[in-house]
């Protein structure tokens, strides 16, 4: 009668391409031959003295059952394997995150999607800067260098098969600050529209600016925005109640809400009623 018997543990096998396998060694039995088919290119088997042995190195990756079958005159014998061969990791696609910052600025996020095969991943910033936490995953969280911290950020992915080439966001540190907004305002509940006019332009550093004007949290009511929200000039319709709220401008990357304007909301008076007395 013939057999086919494996060495324990060997028949399945994850290797890394380009990467030669441990040997796969079947014992055989009153066999007049064997056919081996199914394996990676790079990877053969051979029959001889009663021992298949598959051996070689794995070119493409991918997941291969193979299949070993013995002959004779009595019939035939099969058993079967797989081996998965692994790429290394490829370069990770872009990195979310602001590329102009400003300095010494905590709590920044760069990111990437997740990279198919990889562990872990590797991440560098310019001199001056701080990653806080992330390190070795699909995102980072950073605090910037100084003003002319300028510089790449780069990420590559890694696995036991190889680390990928890098993907790199060019990142820059200006100094540039808000213009002012002037000075606060009371505002009757009726007015419409109402607008903050008194803006200088934006100073200093060499970077982009942007107008990012908001309302400030629990304020009641709400703002129906008219024009200029992204713009110097920012002008808006009132519904609030007798109330005082914030309207604030930052700059791109700024580390804090800079020039806060107060905007004090009065209602109008009710009208009076007037009382008549009879003469005595």
């Amino acid at each position: 009668t013939m057999a086919l018997y494996s060495t324990p543990g060997t028949n399945n096998q994850t290797v890394c391409v380009n990467t030669p396998i441990t040997l796969i060694r079947y014992s055989t039995t009153v066999a007049d031959g064997a056919n081996i088919t199914g394996l990676p290119s790079g990877v053969t088997g051979t029959w001889a003295a009663n021992y298949v042995s598959i051996t070689g190195t794995p070119t493409i990756s991918g997941v291969f059952t193979y299949t070993v079958t013995l002959t004779g005159g009595c019939g035939t014998a099969i058993s079967t394997g797989i081996i998965s061969v692994e790429p290394p990791p490829s370069t990770p696609l872009t990195i979310s995150g602001v590329a102009s910052q400003s300095a010494s600025y905590s709590g920044q996020v760069y990111s990437i999607s997740a990279v198919t095969f990889a562990t872990t991943y590797t991440w560098t910033v310019p001199s001056g800067w701080t990653i806080t936490s992330g390190d070795g995953t699909v995102s980072i969280t950073v605090t910037t260098g100084a003003v002319g911290d300028n510089g790449d950020i780069t990420v590559t992915a890694g696995s036991t098969c190889g680390v990928s080439t890098a993907s790199i966001l060019a990142v820059t540190v200006s100094d540039i600050a808000p213009g002012s907004v002037g000075s606060s305002q009371t505002i009757c509940s009726s007015s419409s529209p109402a607008a903050f006019t008194e803006i200088t332009a934006p100073s200093g550093g060499t970077g982009s600016f942007t107008y990012q004007w908001q309302k400030q949290p629990g304020c009641t009511g709400s703002w129906s925005d008219i024009a200029g929200a992204t713009a110097s000039t920012y002008e808006f319709t009132l519904n609030l109640i007798q109330n005082t709220c914030f309207r604030r401008m930052v700059s791109s990357g700024a580390s804090a809400p800079t020039n806060v304007i107060t905007v004090t909301i009065v209602s109008q008076p009710t009208a009076p009623t007037v009382a008549t007395k009879s003469p005595n």
